[in-house]
This record gives structure tokens, C-alpha cells and sequence, in this order.
């Protein structure tokens, strides 16, 4: 039978070296290694021919390193893995000893709801199996005063810790809103 025709049959045939499909002027038998020098790492054909030609350890080192010349906090060195912590680099400071005791009291004070999306502790728990959460909002955790404290679900946590300024804003509102509303109250009775 001559190569590159094949009758129809229910077993497939494969094809490899000149007779593979893929076959072109060579290239899909050659080995490609890394351009870079005292590295002879085995690359992939489209990182050799339509790529930089440098394995995956040599394309990040020195200048080609996205994160090549940038500056870090000095206390994301600290952290575990030596991860960088998100925006201030204080994120692996422990909270203080009283914050538990305080943190169920302002649970208790906001009913056990998120104050941003409503979802109940009950709720909170089936979704991401774990309790509500108590949002600083001034992200500083040594400041646990009341007014600084505000239950959030995760995900409206997640959301406080990126836009910091309007969350900030709207969520000291609320609380003064809540206030108000206690001032009014002691006043009626």
C-alpha cells in the first residue's frame, strides 16, 4: 500500500515521522533547546519558532521578570511563604486578644446580617461554611472600637478590601444611620 493512503477501517492508523501529518521540512522531529547560555532545557516548537526560545526558568529571570525594578514592602518579607500581603503589607499582623470578644457583640449589635448585602449568618454559613465577619473599617486592627466595626459576608469583605476609600465612606454611614436611629429611640421613651 502506498504511504499516505489508507483504506477506511475502524482502526486507526497513526502516523508518525515523515508520514505524520504534522510532518514539515523536518521541524516536528528536530529538538528545540534554549537559546540561553550554560542552559540546554528542551523546549516545545511554538516557543522556539514563534516564541522567545527560552524555557519557562529563563523567560522570567533578570529584566524579562514582570516584577523586575518594582519595590516591596520590607514587611512582606515576614509573611509566610514570603508572600506579599495586599496594598499597606500589614496583612500578617495578628489581631488583639480583646477582638474576639468584641467581634461577637457587633454580630450580635448588626442582627447577624451582612450591612452591605443582607445575607443572615445562617445563610452565610451554608454558602462558605464559616461565620459572618467583622470588617475594620478603617483597616487598622489595632483600632477595635465600635464605631470602627461593622459585620460583612466574605465576599462584601473581599470587595471592602479593594476600593478602601468608598467603602470607608459607606460604611461609616451606616453606622451613623444606626446611631441616629438609637439616639431617636432613647429620646422618645
Amino acid at each position: 500500500m502506498p504511504s499516505g493512503i489508507y483504506k477506511r477501517t475502524k482502526i486507526r492508523i497513526y502516523k508518525s515521522g515523515k508520514d505524520s501529518y504534522s510532518y514539515k521540512d523536518g521541524r516536528c522531529s528536530k529538538k528545540y533547546h534554549c537559546k540561553e547560555l550554560n542552559c540546554n532545557n528542551n523546549i516545545c516548537l511554538q516557543t522556539a519558532l514563534y516564541g522567545q526560545g527560552r524555557c519557562g526558568s529563563c523567560a522570567t529571570k533578570g529584566k524579562r521578570n514582570p516584577a523586575y525594578g518594582k519595590k516591596f514592602p520590607e514587611n512582606s518579607k515576614k509573611m509566610k511563604g514570603n508572600k506579599r500581603s495586599y496594598i499597606h503589607g500589614k496583612g500578617y499582623e495578628p489581631y488583639l486578644p480583646e477582638f474576639n470578644q468584641i467581634r461577637l457583640k457587633i454580630r450580635e449589635r448588626d442582627n447577624y446580617t451582612c450591612q452591605n448585602c443582607d445575607i443572615t449568618e445562617e445563610e452565610h454559613f451554608k454558602k462558605y461554611n464559616r461565620h459572618i465577619e467583622v470588617h475594620h473599617i478603617n483597616c487598622n486592627k489595632n483600632d477595635n472600637r465600635k464605631e470602627n466595626l461593622i459585620t460583612v459576608c466574605k465576599q462584601c469583605n473581599i470587595q471592602a478590601k479593594k476600593n478602601r476609600n468608598y467603602w470607608k465612606q459607606y460604611f461609616k454611614r451606616i453606622i451613623y444611620a444606626k446611631k441616629s436611629k438609637k439616639n431617636k429611640k432613647a429620646k422618645k421613651r
